[in-house]
């Protein structure tokens, strides 16, 4: 059985996103973490694999099952690097036809295997955006200008 695994921490007020909090406090931190969260998991559910999401603190599973209920599916995710190749790939099933020809330790990498991807009519997992700061929530509608 594949398998890809999610770290969280419970969304609660002074635990998570201490950047943002700085600027809106624990709460509203709290709140967009709370939306982020269900969308990176939701955005990383798929058939062909199990999806494990580890969480601390151990003592708030329900709360989290609660939290996280509800998702999507894709195909393939990429962590794209810096460099112009990616550090993560997940794929729902094989997929062998990506990594053929493609021009390794070159800044090409990431997008060949991304006209790839779309080639083979697969759903990429689009790049998200962080938010530890209000800018980065404000910019992705989770809080207001």
């Amino acid at each position: 059985m594949r398998a890809l695994g999610v770290f969280a921490t419970a969304p609660i007020p002074g635990r998570v996103k201490p950047r943002l909090a700085a600027d809106v406090g624990p709460s509203v931190a709290a709140e967009v973490y709370w939306h982020v969260g269900r969308k990176v998991v939701a955005a990383t559910l798929g058939s062909g694999y199990r999806t494990t999401v580890w969480f601390s603190p151990p003592t708030e599973a329900a709360f989290i099952r609660e939290w996280l209920d509800g998702l999507g599916a894709y195909d393939v995710v990429l962590g794209p690097s810096v460099d112009g190749g990616y550090y993560l790939i997940g794929l729902i099933e094989p997929q062998p036809a990506l990594f053929r020809a493609i021009p390794w330790g070159t800044a090409a990498v990431l997008a060949q295997t991304r006209a790839r991807i779309a080639g083979c009519g697969l759903r990429l997992l689009k790049p998200l955006r962080d938010v530890d700061t209000a800018r980065d929530a404000r910019a992705l509608g989770f809080l207001k200008p």
